[in-house]
């Protein structure tokens, strides 16, 4: 996809225009961005016909839909991305209970929570945050709980856990580039067991306390794994019945 067609795509107008006029993001400056991001993030939850023209949009985005994916316990729709300009927006959608899991990102972002509520927790840790580190090698600092209207901004190299707690729990996220390969991810709480999958690129479904594993971006993914997140049709429309019941989106016709 060209750069002119990234910022103007007549099947959205109302996301085109949006868009057109969202200022230039430093990511290294994450107080600027928060002062952008903030507001920018509330004026598109608050415009429920942007947000319904955003999630119906994705899915017939050829660049955008397979983005979109089905995880362990948490889903994500892929609104909108202008790597030319250096931001991904995108839903993050609870499916379920998450454990607490100290983590880097690979990419600075802000977070607007749009539904329920969860613990924040932000971390120091003693060496460098990776392979090696242990559960007593993490401290928590600050613990503050985010609720529905609640935005932060946080840098890649900051340590902290957002576990969503239940079902519906709904994140809107405006990411910038990728600045990393990896980001490093530690299991404070065990999930049901040891790792149930062989590779430290994955997230597993079963994992003892203590355990890592890293997040890697989709061009260091496999096919299989690829086709694996995927979301599914089913996936997909579940999650607009959903979104429209919250009244999160405009109700109206799904394409």
């Amino acid at each position: 996809m060209t750069t002119d067609q990234q910022s103007a795509r007549p099947d959205r107008p109302i996301a085109t225009e949006f868009f057109r006029n969202i200022p230039d993001l430093d990511w290294e400056d994450i107080t600027g961005v928060h002062r952008v991001a903030a507001p920018v993030l509330a004026q598109i939850a608050g415009n429920r016909e942007l947000m319904r023209e955003l999630v119906l949009g994705a899915r017939q985005d050829e660049q955008l839909w397979p983005k979109c994916e089905e995880g362990v316990v948490e889903d994500k729709i892929v609104l909108w991305d202008d790597p030319d300009r250096g931001y991904r927006l995108r839903l993050r959608m609870s499916t379920g209970h998450q454990e607490e899991m100290p983590h880097q990102h690979r990419f600075s972002f802000s977070n607007l929570v749009l539904r329920g509520t969860y613990l924040h927790r932000n971390y120091q840790v003693d060496g460098t945050f990776g392979e090696g580190t242990t559960v007593e090698d993490v401290h928590t600092l600050c613990v503050h709980e985010d609720i529905a209207g609640h935005c932060f901004t946080i840098h890649h190299d900051a340590v902290h856990s957002t576990p969503l707690p239940t079902l519906g729990t709904i994140n809107l996220v405006l990411r910038g580039p990728a600045v990393k390969d990896v980001a490093p991810v530690l299991f404070v709480e065990g999930r049901g067991g040891k790792a149930s999958s062989g590779s430290r690129f994955e997230e597993p479904e079963t994992a003892e306390r203590g355990h890592v594993f890293y997040r890697v971006g989709e061009k260091d993914e496999s096919q299989e794994r690829r086709s694996e997140r995927r979301m599914s049709e089913a996936g997909y429309q579940d999650w607009v019945r959903r979104l429209e019941d919250w009244d999160l989106i405009g109700k109206g016709e799904t394409r």
